[in-house]
């Protein structure tokens, strides 16, 4: 509480549900008028703010046998602010509470309370880097493994209406798909063997060596969309409907990149991008 009669308080909880992961739930409310005593009554919040924020993160991985080596990490996180104000936006000289009580009915004073919020909701819903790990005991890569994969999705969405606006949503999508192959392939050198060839002329043809395999490759590709509409409202002519107003992206981006030692002096490096 401070001397003008303004109140604040904030809450915050955090919990670990056995190895699966944790929650964290905070929130924070807030009445019209607090501030610290620096600060004089006009330039206070003249709003009531009530807010909650949840956070999560699981590894799903859990449910799938320790062997297996699955790790499927989730994060979800959720927010919501809410802004009563005090004094009535379309009358900024009355306060909120007279204008709905000077309301001919239940509808009125619905719409008016309804209107007059400044609201912001937040979600969001993340797999990141989903993949099977190498087991301990293997030794050899392959360009096969399933270790070399990984997946990643993420959807994040924004709500907020307020006198102004009935409606601003903001969805953004994106996943994402990765390859990488690393490894150590050992040097053939087919002549080394033979005792002859490694004297005179014959010596160009038993130095001849060759890696297999590349050093490394590499591949990703990653989608992203968003969508973006927005409602403006006429407060001034209620009656006229503005136009909404609509953002579409769709974007694609890929990478690949190659390591290749072809022989002991011979190396060969590639790497592309492209984006649509």
């Amino acid at each position: 509480f401070d001397e003008s009669g303004g109140w604040a308080a904030n809450a915050r909880l955090t919990t670990r549900v056995a190895d699966l992961g944790s929650v964290t739930v905070a929130g924070r409310t807030r009445s019209s008028g607090f501030g610290s005593l620096s600060q004089n009554i006009n330039s206070r919040q003249l709003e009531d703010l009530h807010e909650v924020d949840v956070a999560s993160s699981f590894e799903l991985g859990k449910f799938f046998p320790e062997k297996a080596g699955v790790r499927l990490p989730l994060y979800y996180g959720y927010s919501k602010s809410v802004a009563n104000p005090k004094y009535n936006p379309l009358e900024p000289d009355i306060k909120l509470e007279e204008s709905l009580k000077r309301a001919e009915n239940q509808n009125i004073r619905d719409s008016l309370k309804f209107i007059s919020q400044d609201i912001i909701t937040r979600k969001s819903i993340n797999f990141t880097n989903v993949r099977i790990e190498p087991q301990r005991e293997q030794t050899k890569t392959h360009l096969w493994d399933p270790e070399n994969f990984s997946l990643s999705y993420s959807y994040n969405e924004i709500f907020k209406r307020n006198i102004n606006t009935e409606y601003n949503l903001d969805k953004l999508y994106r996943g994402m798909f990765s390859y990488n192959y690393s490894s150590r392939p050992k040097l053939i050198e087919p002549f080394k063997s033979i005792k002859f060839m490694d004297k005179g002329p014959l010596r160009l043809i038993g130095d001849f060596n060759f890696y297999p395999l590349p050093a490394q490759i590499s591949y990703r590709t990653d989608l992203t969309r968003r969508y973006h509409e927005i409602q403006t409202r006429n407060i001034t002519n209620p009656d006229f409907i503005l136009p909404a107003t609509y953002e579409k992206d769709f974007l694609w981006n890929r990478f690949f990149d190659v390591r290749y030692d072809l022989t002991r002096t011979l190396k060969v490096d590639f790497s592309s991008s492209s984006t649509s």
